[in-house]
């Protein structure tokens, strides 16, 4: 079987140690790079061609205050190297329970 691409040659995962984060490292473990932080709850990543998929979770009080809490989630995309991180589903989030993706 023949590989191609970055699946091939890089692992990501989701890190929510001290600072949430994408991390990228070999696929032995080594050299791992934190590639994008800011986040909350990354939690599944998906890597299709060129592009890198985060889905992640946000935990958001609703107005009024003593409301309920709800979870909603949102999914970005970004290069190899964590840049170009744009919010694929901007206009749904408040809609979306993302958590995990999968590519087919």
């Amino acid at each position: 079987m023949r590989c191609g691409g970055l699946c091939c040659r890089y692992l990501y995962y989701t890190d929510w140690g001290k600072t949430a984060s994408v991390v990228r490292t070999r696929l032995d473990g080594s050299s791992p790079t934190v590639i994008k932080t800011g986040l909350n709850n990354p939690s599944g990543v998906a890597v299709v061609g060129s592009m890198v998929y985060v889905t992640e979770s946000h935990y958001r009080t609703r107005v009024p205050p003593n409301a309920r809490t709800s979870i909603n989630g949102s999914l970005y995309s970004m290069n190899s190297d964590g840049s170009g991180w744009t919010d694929v589903l901007a206009a749904a989030t408040d809609k979306l329970k993302v958590s995990r993706i999968s590519v087919y």
